[in-house]
């Protein structure tokens, strides 16, 4: 309802309300194994994300030339903005593509990928028989083609 004084929402005003958090933009999005991304190379990489008070959604597409010589658990970090810790109460992503990866045909079925709390980076798993794993640098090739989406209560 629109008033003489502004905007009303029943009895309350807008002003301490208004969506004065809402942004967007674009960030780059980092393949590590390990924790590292030594020699990884990109023909693709991108990202971009809306942010509205603390609830962050991004989406993001990686398509690789070159895996590189890092090794261990496999990570996309470079997020726009830390993960809230809020009772372990942690941000999730979907695979929406991928292609060119090394990943068992009984595994990959479903995602879940993590935004781990008080961190900009998301953990990458995949189901399995017993449960979720994660990925490694074993999991992917030298083409890999991801693209994901995220979501996620910024700090």
């Amino acid at each position: 309802m629109t008033l003489g004084s502004g905007i009303k929402f029943n009895s309350d005003t807008a002003d301490a309300n208004m969506l004065d958090d809402y942004e967007e933009g674009t960030w780059t999005p980092v393949l590590k194994f390990g924790g590292a991304s030594v020699s990884t190379t990109y023909s693709l990489q991108s990202g971009v994300y809306t942010k509205i008070g603390r609830l962050v959604h991004c989406s993001l597409r990686l398509t690789l030339t070159s895996k590189g010589s890092s090794t261990g658990s496999a990570q996309i970090t470079g997020l726009p903005f830390g993960c809230a810790n809020i009772s372990a109460n942690y941000g999730g992503g979907q695979w929406a593509f991928s292609q060119n990866w090394a990943i068992a045909a009984t595994d990959g079925a479903t995602s879940l990928n993590t935004v781990d709390a008080n961190t900009s980076l998301m953990q990458l798993r995949v189901t399995s028989g017993t449960g979720y794993v994660a990925l490694d640098d074993e999991d992917f090739g030298n083409t890999t083609d991801i693209i994901m989406t995220v979501t996620y209560q910024s700090t």
